[in-house]
């Protein structure tokens, strides 16, 4: 994971048309939890119970790349990246029901 930045970062850049506040089960402000471990674009691992509050997502089509802004803290903020690439990160993002879930913060 690349951060932590300072709260607000992202806030900067949702002028962009292919930034948005909601991806699949994930809507800015919740609390996700991590329900099964993952390694994102940057080959951090995300381990099961990890937690953070989803505060929005980025489409790259140029190179079918998902960027996630979360805050672990509620301040700080943190960007990781999941390729769309079935030999990459593909199945996280077809199937990130079975990876996350909602929590409370």
């Amino acid at each position: 994971m690349l951060g932590p930045r300072p709260k607000g970062n992202w806030e900067a850049t949702m002028r962009a048309p292919n930034v948005t506040r909601s991806y699949d089960l994930l809507s800015a402000g919740n609390w996700y939890r991590v329900r099964r471990e993952f390694t994102d674009a940057e080959g951090d691992r995300h381990p099961v119970g990890e937690t953070w509050r989803f505060v929005g997502t980025a489409y790259m089509h140029y190179d079918d790349v998902r960027c996630f802004c979360v805050s672990l803290d509620g301040e700080g903020e943190w960007w990781f990246h999941l390729m769309g690439d079935p030999a990459a990160q593909g199945a996280v993002l077809r199937d990130l029901d079975q990876f996350i879930e909602a929590t409370h913060g």
